[in-house]
Formats: structure tokens, sequence, C-alpha cells
């Protein structure tokens, strides 16, 4: 049995109960409208800043804090903070990616 702790309109934290009393509570957050706008950016050619500098990516919180936790046991605030891992999880997760290029 579960039951929904909190919702929004992208994300939800459940409860999942068992019948020998333990549970797991497991939140799920909905990602797609963030990468379809990244999509939707490299289509119209729409790489670079108002102040000339490219747009390299935009990445969901939830997802880099996934691919944290799942491959190195940290959470974003790490992965963001070490730029070789923030380049393992871009070029893992190319939907995050807005301009293709290096630089």
């Amino acid at each position: 049995m579960h039951s929904i702790i909190e919702a929004t309109p992208t994300s939800r934290l459940t409860m999942h109960e068992h019948g020998d009393g333990s549970g797991v509570i497991v939140q799920s957050t909905d990602v797609s409208a963030a990468l379809a706008r990244n999509e939707a950016l490299r289509r119209a050619g729409m790489t670079k800043t108002a102040g000339g500098d490219h747009y390299m990516a935009s990445i969901p919180l939830d997802l880099l804090n996934a691919w944290g936790l799942r491959k190195y046991g940290v959470g974003w605030e790490i992965i963001a903070a070490d730029n070789a891992k923030l380049d393992e999880f871009l070029a893992e997760n190319t939907v995050c990616r807005i301009h293709q290029g290096r630089n």
C-alpha cells in the first residue's frame, strides 16, 4: 500500500508500506519540462547569453542529485563543485546541454 505525503505538479513524495510494518519513502520528480526547454533552446540556436557567453547547460538539481548519489554517494553540492565530476555528468546526460561545444 502507498500513501501520497506531498505532491506538486512536478514532484511527489510517497510512503510505500510493506505488510511486515516496514516501509520506504520515495521522492520522484518529473524533469521532462526542463529537458524539453533545453532541447527547444538548442534547436532554436539560443546557445549564448545576452553577454555573449555560451549557455552550456541547464541541469535540474534533482537529476544531478540522483546521479551523484547513485554514482559517488554524494549530493549535488559536491558534484557541482567538482569540474571533473560535472563534466562526467554532462557527458552521460547530454539532454542537459544547450551549447554542444567545449567552449
